[in-house]
């Protein structure tokens, strides 16, 4: 079918495959702490899509592409645009405490008939947050602002008491009105009649915004938090038979690699030392040999043919290591000549994962030359921890690892020792890394 004549359902079934979003996943995160603060109870998420924005939550999407990546225990296919004919959510009245439509809110057809039907399925007094990034969306299929103020405006005039709130995400200020959250308090009875408790929300908001710190630096300090839970319980952990196996290969292939060039070759996994303790046969590993500009002259990429996961990297850097060893070979290295380039050069090749003996020398001549700069190898070490706990896709390599120590402790993966993983003064670093 052309691509002009899909249905929205095949539209964003298309686009549920591989997880789209026009906003990266940090927002995501943002949205979900934001929503942490100001939820509670049973929630119910409409046009949640592939992502849980609130652990607590009924996702409700069109696609069942989406819906089958969304982590949710709770998920249900549904076209929003049949209650425009009169066609009601499969759930009782009062069943939630409150509604979310994240960046939904301007693809439906009738928000009228919407906000009906989710004032009869939260309970009296509850609220609805509507959040969206201002003038975003998917183009061709945009039928209502994107703009939290005119989104206000229609809410107000169609009888509903209402509050704006900006969504920081950003440590630069002057980006920090690009996302929105309109707040609907629904009406409830009272000795007075049906009224909102939208006073006492706003009354709520000043009351944090005075009392808690700024926004941006709680996200911050709540990963940095998650980042200490999760990392805790990788202290000690297995490791794998097949990764001692993966050392042995690429020794191997190291010492025929010897005999052909007569080069001892850089041979490295640029990620985190455990990812390889822990790896199993069949994942993925993406080997780096590091050559120089010379190197590839004289066609010694074609001694690694046999391996074809090796990556061949081209840089100076191995022009360095090896000004370094041969400068020590015979009076002693000169690290006073070092640049700064130089020297951020030797710091990262001091995070990489040797896999031969000879890359594993080299990295220990390379900290003799820059060990002073001890904060700056820190900070590296971290960025590569990060990375780990870094969410894609709401999912976490960091998640992998932890998952991998559970099913060995049950005996299920054969294992040849125990490994520790070092990151308490690493965590002090992710503040740099978090929104950068």
């Amino acid at each position: 079918m052309g691509y002009l004549h899909q249905t929205d359902q095949e539209i964003w079934d298309n686009h549920g495959s591989y997880q789209w979003t026009y906003f990266g996943e940090e927002i995501k995160q943002i949205i979900s702490f934001f929503l942490s603060k100001r939820l509670s109870g049973k929630n119910l998420d409409l046009g949640g899509g592939w992502y849980l924005s609130y652990p607590n939550s009924t996702v409700v999407d069109l696609s069942p592409v989406c819906l089958e990546h969304n982590p949710a225990e709770n998920k249900v296919q549904f076209n929003l645009d049949d209650i425009a004919e009169g066609k009601k959510l499969p759930f009782e009245d009062h069943s939630f405490h409150s509604a979310t439509m994240i960046s939904s809110w301007q693809y439906l057809k009738d928000p009228r008939s919407v906000m009906k039907e989710i004032e009869r399925v939260i309970m009296p007094g509850g609220e609805v947050y509507i959040i969206n990034g201002q003038g975003a969306g998917l183009d061709r299929l945009i039928r209502q602002s994107t703009y939290s103020t005119e989104i206000q405006k229609f809410l107000e005039k169609i009888g509903y008491d209402t509050f704006i709130e900006d969504i920081p995400h950003s440590k630069t200020p002057s980006r920090n009105e690009e996302f929105k959250s309109v707040g609907v308090a629904l009406p409830q009875d009272t000795l007075f009649g049906k009224e909102s408790s939208v006073r006492d929300k706003l009354r709520w908001i000043s009351e944090q915004e005075e009392e808690n710190e700024p926004f941006i630096d709680a996200f911050v300090s709540d990963q940095i938090s998650k980042a200490w839970f999760k990392f805790s319980q990788l202290r000690t952990y297995p490791i794998t038979k097949h990764s001692k196996e993966v050392l042995e290969s690429y020794q191997g292939f190291s010492d025929k690699y010897v005999k052909l060039t007569g080069e001892q070759p850089l041979l490295y996994l640029d990620d985190c030392r455990i990812k390889l303790d822990l790896s199993l046969p069949g994942d993925p590993t993406h080997v780096t040999m590091l050559v120089s500009p010379e190197d590839e002259k004289k066609g010694r990429q074609n001694a690694v043919s046999e391996y074809g996961n090796i990556c061949i990297y081209i840089s100076r850097r191995k022009d360095l290591i090896e000004t370094l060893r041969n400068e020590k070979d015979k009076s002693g290295p000169n690290y006073s000549c070092l640049t700064k380039e130089d020297r951020s050069d030797l710091i990262e090749f001091l995070t990489i994962t040797p896999l031969n003996g000879y890359t594993k020398a080299m990295q220990d001549m390379a900290y003799a030359a820059v060990k002073d700069f001890e904060r700056e190898i820190i900070e590296q070490k971290a960025w590569r921890l990060y990375s780990l706990f870094k969410e894609y896709k709401q999912r976490s390599t960091v998640d992998l690892l932890i998952s991998k120590k559970l099913t060995a402790s049950k005996g299920r993966i054969p294992i040849v020792g125990e490994g520790k993983l070092d990151f308490e003064r690493s965590l002090e670093h992710f503040s740099k890394f978090i929104l950068y």
